[in-house]
């Protein structure tokens, strides 16, 4: 694996992790997910509690499900190299959080 695949991998792997962790997404659907599997919000969209299931949990903890998304992107990447195109956006959008977040701090 190239430098360049190596760092696009961690970039979508961190930012697809961190939308469905914590960001409520496009029509609130990263929000809807999280509640159908057991997770409830406040009013602000806030987590408030877990049922306790796997899935659950998982969604709650952004660090264990960064393990599961980078897992299944080295497994992907392996099989099949080309799909580092469909993680390029991704990878970008997390280049551009980083930049924002840093730009404001």
């Amino acid at each position: 694996m190239d430098s360049f695949v190596f760092v696009v991998a961690i970039m979508a792997t961190w930012r697809l992790s961190a939308m469905l962790s914590y960001e409520a997404g496009l029509f609130n659907m990263f929000l809807a997910l999280r509640e159908f599997v057991g997770i409830t919000h406040d009013d602000n969209g806030e987590k408030i509690a877990s049922n306790g299931s796997f899935f659950a949990d998982l969604l709650d903890c952004m660090w264990c499900l960064s393990v599961w998304i980078g897992g299944a992107v080295a497994v992907s990447l392996y099989f099949y190299p080309v799909l580092v195109y469909l993680l390029l956006p991704f990878a970008l959008s997390a280049g551009a959080v980083l930049v924002e977040k840093w730009a404001r701090d």
